[in-house]
């Protein structure tokens, strides 16, 4: 399962998501969800300051696309107004962000097992043509 690739806090917190979502606390899944993503990107970047600029650099090291970032700042935002603006959100839109963060933690987990792929694959053997005589 790629969720035991992720680091132990990730995976708690995940757990916690999980339990809120299952217990109809969407506000709740929300902003856990939105403390799991910062969780990344400080793993990720490091704490270097507020959302915006963390997501920048994700964008800038190369751990995003641009298209990725506009999507990542969509799921941020509706945590951001569970978080601040007491804004409860519907079923269809925490399983949106949950989607969204789900494949932003499955893509840190993938690069573990293409990793271990990698290593485990035989190599393709490039022959070496020999010089034709009659050239």
């Amino acid at each position: 399962m790629w969720q035991s690739h992720l680091p132990a806090d990730w995976q708690s917190m995940l757990r916690e998501i999980y339990t809120a979502l299952h217990a109809n606390s969407r506000s709740l899944a929300m902003m856990g969800a939105r403390a799991i993503v910062d969780m990344y990107m400080n793993d990720a970047v490091g704490d270097i300051g507020g959302f915006a600029k963390k997501l920048s650099k994700l964008v800038t090291d190369g751990h995003l696309s641009k298209q990725d970032k506009e999507i990542l700042d969509v799921a941020l935002e509706a945590g951001h107004a569970a978080a601040h603006r007491g804004h409860t959100p519907t079923v269809q839109e925490v399983a949106h962000v949950m989607d969204i963060v789900e494949n932003l933690l499955q893509k840190f987990a993938l690069r573990h097992h293409a990793a271990e792929l990698s290593k485990g694959t035989p190599r393709r053997l490039i022959k070496q043509v020999a010089p034709d005589p009659n050239n």
